[in-house]
């Protein structure tokens, strides 16, 4: 067989070629906020707070930022190791009920539950060196 009787193209398989493998979309980080409490996972204590052990907390807007606390004298909600996997969880039950006290979200109650019980995904800002979980004070429709 000659170079003119091949039907193949120069270089060999007539296969098309594979496509090259995509890498994993980056995961989606998240925080579980439960009737006052912040739940974060292990992997994002790590990411964003490595070695801190009190965070401030803030609402600028409809948002929560979450903000280190990196000098043991500027106080702020402690962030508790909540398992041997070292999640942890920050308590913050009054600083909720001073926005639904205020108006801000309702106290009591299913609409309560779904406002501070739900999973939400945060942001790091450099900006504002905080984590960011956007629209937790937005208003819901009930």
């Amino acid at each position: 067989m000659t170079d003119h009787d091949s039907h193949q193209p120069p270089g060999g398989s007539s296969a098309p070629p594979k496509p090259e493998p995509q890498p994993d979309p980056e995961p989606v980080e998240s925080v579980l906020l439960d009737r006052g409490a912040i739940h974060i996972a292990r992997a994002l204590y790590e990411r964003h707070f490595a070695g801190v052990e009190a965070v401030a907390l803030l609402r600028c807007d409809d948002d929560l930022l979450i903000l280190p606390v990196r000098h043991h004298a500027g106080g702020g909600y402690l962030l508790k190791r909540k398992n041997a996997a070292g999640d942890r969880v920050v308590i913050a039950v009054d600083f909720f009920r001073t926005f639904a006290d205020a108006g801000g979200m309702p106290s009591r109650g299913p609409a309560a539950d779904e406002i501070l019980m739900r999973r939400m995904a945060v942001t790091w800002s450099d900006e504002r060196a905080a984590l960011v979980v956007p629209h937790v004070f937005a208003a819901r429709k009930m």
